[in-house]
């Protein structure tokens, strides 16, 4: 029960603080509002007292002076009515005046709970801390802050430099290998060269001149042939008494073979090609087992 009692006056304090710091707020621009108004009576009264002495001393003189019944003077202006525009006047200064304070002061408190604000906002230190203490905090945040910004931009670079570098080489290549296709389908032809000259007979070159004239031109085809595939990178694979290379060779069959060791290569069906050390078509062979 004394606990709820506590908690329900702490509540109904801190209601009367708000209502009277609310209170305060608006009572301000009120009183300030009164004092320019009973500071402008008090001007305005000044500035009448001499007025109104001119005019009491003006009356006097009139009483004093004998009467001239045969002059007829000419009515001179009251003076109040002279004074008239010049009591206009002032209220419109002092109109002017009061504003202007009015615009000062609302502005004043504008600016005053402006700063409230930004105080509220800064970060407060505790009973425990000084100053000191306060800016070191403040100097560890940041200097946390920095390192991760330094952090996220120096993985930036390396993935802008990475990035750079892969295209590099991407580019590199399509340049090499640009033409794989091309010495693919040149190689079928030297395959079909290779062929024609393994068919013909040696033993009926000498007899047939004409035999042999067509297989020199072949010869000489297939080795032009071969210049052009060296010039341009592409390097013949005769792997024959080689050891078995799975990346450069294409296993066809296994065959018993007690002269050489075991997975040697003993025979070659079709040879293999490399472009730039890519194997861009494997050794077809047989190789040796025991």
């Amino acid at each position: 029960m004394l606990s709820k009692r506590l908690g329900q006056l702490k509540t109904m304090a801190a209601v009367q603080n708000l209502v009277s710091r609310r209170l305060a707020v608006q009572t301000v621009p009120t009183l300030r509002r009164a004092y320019s108004t009973k500071k402008m009576q008090e001007q305005m009264q000044m500035q009448m007292q001499p007025q109104q002495q001119q005019q009491q001393e003006q009356q006097q003189q009139q009483v004093q002076l004998p009467p001239t019944p045969t002059l007829t003077p000419t009515p001179a202006p009251s003076p109040p009515q002279q004074q008239q525009p010049l009591q206009a006047q002032q209220l419109k200064q002092t109109s002017k005046q009061n504003q202007q304070q009015e615009h000062e002061s609302s502005e004043q408190l504008e600016a005053l709970q402006e700063q409230k604000l930004s105080k509220a906002e800064e970060p407060k230190m505790g009973p425990g801390t000084s100053e000191i203490d306060w800016l070191l905090q403040e100097l560890a945040s940041v200097k946390v802050e920095h390192n991760e910004l330094l952090d996220k931009y120096k993985r930036a670079l390396a993935d802008g430099e990475n990035m750079r570098r892969r295209l590099h080489k991407q580019i590199d290549d399509a340049k090499i290998f640009g033409i794989q296709g091309f010495c693919k389908d040149l190689i079928e032809v030297a395959d079909v060269l290779g062929h024609a000259t393994q068919a013909v007979p040696k033993e009926k070159l000498n007899a047939n001149a004409d035999l042999k004239s067509l297989y020199e031109g072949l010869n000489l085809t297939r080795a032009s042939l071969q210049q052009v595939f060296k010039r341009h990178g592409l390097e013949i694979l005769d792997p024959i008494n080689q050891k078995f290379d799975p990346n450069l060779h294409e296993a066809l069959y296994q065959t018993q073979d007690n002269t050489v060791d075991a997975n040697t290569v003993v025979q070659v069906t079709k040879l293999g090609y490399k472009l730039h050390k890519r194997c861009i078509r494997p050794a077809l062979v047989g190789v040796s087992k025991r």
